[in-house]
C-alpha cells in the first residue's frame, strides 16, 4: 500500500507491506501557496514513491491518503485548513482528488481524514484489539471515532472535528464556547 500523509506543514509518503512495515518514505515540505501546487506536490511524492519501489510495483494494491481537514464522504470535496496571516481558515477543494489520483496511477484510492486514518491505524496494527470503541484524538483539534471495531464518519464524513473557532475574532478559543473549554 501507498500511504501519504498531508498536514499543515509538510507531506509524507510511504509504501508499506500489509503488516505496516515500511518499504521506502518521502517527505516534502507542503507548499504554501495554491491548491493545484499542493495538489501537484501529492501526485509527486506518489510517483516517487513508485519510482523508488520498481520491484514492488505490481503487489502495490491501492493508495491511501490521510489529510488534514474535512473530508465530505457525500461530494468528495476536501476543506483543509490555512493559514491566513496570523489565524486559520479552510481552503475549499472541489476538485475530484480521489478520481485524479486514481486515474493516474491506476490503484484504488481511499481520501480519508488523518484523525480518522490514525485512529483506524491503531486498530489495524493490533495495537490493542480488545478496546472496539475508541475516540483517538489527533492534532488537538480532530479525532477519530471507531464503534464496535469499525470507523464512524457521521452523515457526511465530519465526525469527531471538535476545533472551536470564532470567525469573527482572528484568535482560536476567543469564543465564550472556548473559553469554557480551556
Amino acid at each position: 500500500m501507498i500511504g501519504v500523509g498531508v498536514n499543515l506543514m509538510n507531506m509524507v509518503g510511504v509504501l508499506v507491506d500489509l503488516k505496516g512495515n515500511i518499504v521506502t518514505k518521502t517527505q516534502v515540505a507542503k507548499p504554501r501557496s495554491s491548491v493545484k501546487e499542493i495538489v501537484e506536490a501529492l501526485l509527486e511524492i506518489i510517483r516517487e514513491i513508485l519510482r523508488r519501489s520498481k520491484e514492488y510495483t505490481n503487489d502495490i494494491k491501492g493508495i491511501g491518503v490521510g489529510i488534514a481537514g474535512l473530508v465530505n464522504k457525500t461530494t468528495g470535496s476536501i476543506h483543509w485548513p490555512q493559514k491566513m496571516d496570523h489565524y486559520y481558515t479552510y481552503a475549499s477543494v472541489d476538485l475530484p482528488l480521489g478520481e485524479l489520483i486514481e486515474r493516474e496511477f491506476n490503484l484504488p484510492i481511499l481520501i480519508e481524514n488523518d484523525a480518522t486514518s490514525a485512529c483506524f491505524g491503531e486498530y489495524w496494527l493490533n495495537l490493542n484489539r480488545e478496546y472496539r470503541n475508541v475516540i483517538y484524538m489527533f492534532s488537538g483539534v480532530g479525532c477519530g471515532i471507531m464503534i464496535n471495531g469499525e470507523i464512524y464518519n457521521g452523515s457526511t464524513g465530519y465526525a469527531g472535528e471538535v476545533s472551536i473557532a470564532n470567525f469573527k475574532e482572528q484568535d482560536l478559543f476567543s469564543c465564550a464556547a472556548g473559553n469554557n473549554c480551556l
